[in-house]
């Protein structure tokens, strides 16, 4: 894409980690001069029956899967407000609204993305109307 005229910028970040995905967010509006977009989609669905008490896995996918877009919004909803412009774009699964057994923690943090995405929607759409607040489902 560079020969067609397009610029690309490469950050490692690891979304469970706040100080990477600020750094992440920075780098793109110090490369760029803003940050148009920042589409929330990374995810974690180990299979993990309750009974199975696999704490470790649901802890990461609540770390992945949650706290990630957590930690998105908070690096990059500044520079929105600053712009006065810019989309979230959170992606959530069907498993938000419907449960099946083995994976009442994925559910369970999908139903989490769908309501943090109508909060941002309802808590900062009166003040910044030129930003744009999205949920996509997988």
């Amino acid at each position: 894409m560079t020969a067609l005229g397009g610029k690309a910028l490469a950050v490692s970040t690891d979304v469970t980690q706040c100080d990477q995905v600020k750094r992440l967010v920075d780098a793109a509006v110090q490369t760029y001069g803003r940050i148009a977009v920042m589409v929330n989609n990374a995810g974690l669905m180990p299979h993990s029956p309750l009974e199975r008490l696999k704490v470790e896995d649901w802890d990461r996918m609540i770390d992945v899967n949650f706290k990630g877009v957590l930690y998105d919004i908070a690096a990059a909803l500044p520079h929105m407000q600053r712009q006065q412009s810019g989309q979230i774009i959170n992606v959530s699964s069907v498993a938000g609204h419907k449960v099946r057994p083995g994976s009442a923690v994925y559910s369970a943090t999908n139903h989490a993305v769908r309501a943090l995405s109508e909060g941002l929607r309802q808590e900062v759409k009166p003040t910044t109307s030129a930003l744009r607040w999205s949920r996509l489902e997988r």
